[in-house]
């Protein structure tokens, strides 16, 4: 089953339009998915809010992760599911809003549909 797990640091006030730009996993697929997904960011206070997406269709918006400081557990730490078939790419952006430095968690897990 593939796995994205990761980190990514936002400097105060900064927006980052893929934080997946370069990750394999994130499009390509050759077979439909469906995909779990989870977001912690650095200790309080929460400033990250993110945007998830796939393709032009939107998972989540404006989510604030959870403060937890640490990579997401599955099952207690996801937030929920999606599906992606081929030809589709995950798409998370975000935003730092308390002009503080943050970093962001995130982990999605695959599970082949059908």
């Amino acid at each position: 089953m593939p796995l994205i797990q990761g980190t990514q640091a936002f400097t105060a006030s900064q927006v980052i339009d893929d934080v997946l730009v370069n990750n394999i996993l994130a499009s390509n697929f050759r077979v439909p998915y469906r995909v779990d997904y989870g977001l912690k960011q650095s200790a309080a206070p929460p400033g990250l809010v993110m945007t998830l997406k796939v393709g032009l269709n939107i998972v989540s918006q404006d989510l604030v992760p959870g403060g937890e400081n640490r990579i997401p557990i599955y099952p207690d730490d996801y937030l929920g599911s999606f599906g992606v078939l081929p030809g589709d790419r995950i798409l998370l952006s975000g935003r730092e809003t308390s002009a503080a430095a943050k970093t962001l968690f995130f982990a999605f897990r695959f599970t082949p549909v059908g």
